[in-house]
């Protein structure tokens, strides 16, 4: 069996999760295992082993005061203050919301927004890189929020489908920065799905 889903471009195909068909176990067989290979593909880009943390990643980036934050939002900020731990992940957990509902809506995410679930005038779709970030900082957040973890964890893995149909067209060598937080989701989304199942297992058991 195939894992189909990140082999189209979901802005194009509005309808790809619609209607799914339960697969079963050769389903997540296909999934763990394309997972796997984009995985493998960029463990070198895991900057963490290289150049020091992911703060150190994004040390050099620029962030406004905080409280600007309640006016307009960019996601490349956010990222940074999940990581500097300026802005604990609770707090996030608002904001995350809206960008979800917003991705849900309309199959892509921009790189400003303000409150009233609008773009702003001067913003753009958000970049590879951009949307890498993102993916990371929401599989973080759905890795610790038990309350949102599945409504996170939807939106994590189209988004990252969405990713690893674009690797193929990636310069890698120019993407570093991306590709070690895209990387670092993919593990965040692959544990958060392995802990479900053993729990799943574990409760079929003792039933």
């Amino acid at each position: 069996m195939e894992y189909i889903y990140s082999n189209q471009n979901y802005q194009n195909n509005k309808h790809l999760y619609m209607y799914t068909k339960i697969q079963g176990a050769e389903f997540l067989d296909a999934f763990f295992s394309e997972r796997q290979i984009a995985i493998d593909s960029m463990k070198k880009y895991n900057l963490e082993h290289l150049n020091g943390s992911s703060a150190n990643v994004l040390s050099n980036m620029p962030i406004r005061a905080f409280p600007a934050m309640l006016v307009k939002m960019r996601i490349d900020e956010l990222v940074i203050l999940f990581i500097s731990e300026k802005m604990p992940y609770v707090q996030m957990v608002p904001y995350l919301e809206f960008i979800v509902s917003r991705f849900e809506a309309t199959r892509k995410i921009y790189d400003r927004y303000n409150l009233n679930l609008q773009r702003l005038s001067n913003s753009n779709e958000c970049s590879f890189a951009t949307y890498s970030k993102f993916s990371f900082l929401l599989s973080e957040v759905a890795r610790v929020h038990d309350q949102k973890k599945y409504v996170f964890l939807n939106c994590l893995l189209k988004i990252n489908d969405f990713l690893i149909f674009h690797l193929p067209f990636m310069n890698y060598a120019k993407q570093g920065e991306a590709l070690h937080f895209l990387y670092k989701s993919l593990m965040n989304e692959k544990k958060i799905l392995c802990d479900k199942l053993v729990e799943n297992e574990s409760s079929l058991v003792g039933a």
